[in-house]
């Protein structure tokens, strides 16, 4: 009962997302799917006992993988071991700091589709577009996991936990379908963070362009400097703003991108180790290309938004710094080079010394491709050696 009445509510209130034209947030619609859909008590509760399974069976393996280490059977389910806290992270954060995004649209000037920019009414449509497929593919990839496949206590520690443990068969397979309940849950926390920073750099990006066509609006007669002066600072407070915002979310969001990054890094090290040493089985294909698809596709998003705010910033800087300056008086050359100075430092979304951006998609591509190049080498060597 409980469950049907959220998913009542779900859909009241996805249907009111299809219709966002009177509403202040154009990308009301993956603002819910990412946040609002967990503000609910009941969505709360199914959260904190999707946590409490899997923090519970990540604890346990952890205490029997020191207490009896064994290391060719590590190795077989270390990816799902690592992989699973991208998922229990996303899950965790949600629970603690579920606001994380919910005051974006207070920072964001109020504005209609029906007078924007084409750019920005196309990429509103993008994003929704993006956002909506992405949460469907992941929960789709989640539902490819709650499926019974041979040799899967091969892989999940919990399966083989059961089988060694639980006598009862009945309640055995209970815990087990009850445990792959929670993937279409976990699949889909494993890319809320994403999209929520999709969201935001995107809710940047359209203010940026709204700014930068103010500024190019901004009339360079000589006989007008009072209202050049006007202008000129509107500009400087609403640019300060943006990018204010933009870091104050940087900071609270770096520490979720430095475990993120030390769990993706894990991940792929212990898919590497499996690929040289653990079986393939042709039933988990389908599974497999699943999770690559959502894993491309969360983290492709990062990339691309992240390099088209870049791109955004700099179009900013290049419209200011063509204004006809020349045409304005002492104090109001004095505004403009404030507000040049400003618009020429750059914002990126970054951690440490690493802006996610198409440099970083290509850096790690190429990471990756090495790094195959030579474990194939090595395979093949090891193969001939055999023979």
């Amino acid at each position: 009962m409980l469950i049907n009445c959220y998913i009542f509510t779900i859909l009241i209130s996805f249907s009111e997302m299809l219709n966002p034209q009177h509403d202040r947030d154009a990308l009301k619609i993956v603002k819910f799917l990412a946040s609002d859909i967990f503000h609910n008590k009941s969505a709360k509760l199914f959260l904190l006992i999707v946590a409490l399974i899997h923090g519970s069976v990540t604890l346990i393996q952890i205490y029997c993988t020191l207490a009896n280490p064994d290391i060719k059977d590590f190795i077989l389910k270390a990816p799902i071991f690592f992989g699973m806290f991208f998922p229990l992270t996303g899950v965790i954060t949600l629970l603690l700091r579920p606001e994380l995004i919910d005051d974006v649209p207070q920072y964001m000037k109020n504005w209609s589709m029906e007078n924007v920019d084409a750019k920005i009414h196309t990429w509103v449509q993008i994003t929704r577009i993006y956002g909506v497929g992405t949460f469907i593919l992941a929960f789709i990839c989640g539902l490819s996991y709650s499926q019974f496949l041979i040799n899967e206590n091969q892989f999940f520690f919990f399966y083989q936990f059961l089988d060694d443990f639980v006598p009862k068969y009945e309640f055995r397979i209970f815990c087990k379908i009850i445990y792959k309940a929670t993937f279409p849950v976990m699949f889909y926390a494993a890319v809320l963070h994403a999209i929520q920073t999709a969201y935001g750099t995107q809710h940047m990006k359209f203010q940026l362009i709204m700014l930068r066509e103010k500024i190019e609006k901004i009339d360079c007669n000589e006989k007008h400097q009072k209202k050049i002066r006007q202008k000129l600072i509107y500009c400087i407070r609403r640019h300060d703003s943006i990018i204010t915002f933009g870091r104050n979310k940087m900071e609270q969001m770096s520490e979720l991108i430095g475990i993120f990054l030390t769990i993706a890094t894990l991940c792929f090290i212990s898919i590497l180790i499996f690929m040289f040493a653990g079986p393939f089985y042709k039933e988990y294909y389908v599974r497999l290309c699943l999770t690559c698809a959502t894993a491309v596709a969360a983290f492709g998003s990062l990339l691309v938004f992240g390099q088209k705010l870049e791109d955004e910033i700099e179009q900013l800087a290049t419209v200011t710094y063509n204004l006809k300056w020349y045409n304005f008086d002492v104090e109001n050359r004095k505004i403009y080079l404030l507000f040049l100075l400003n618009v020429m430092k750059t914002f990126q979304v970054k951690y440490l010394d690493f802006a996610i951006n198409y440099r970083l998609g290509l850096s790690i591509v190429r990471t990756v491709y090495s790094v195959l190049s030579v474990m194939l080498k090595m395979d093949s060597k090891l193969y001939d050696k055999q023979n």
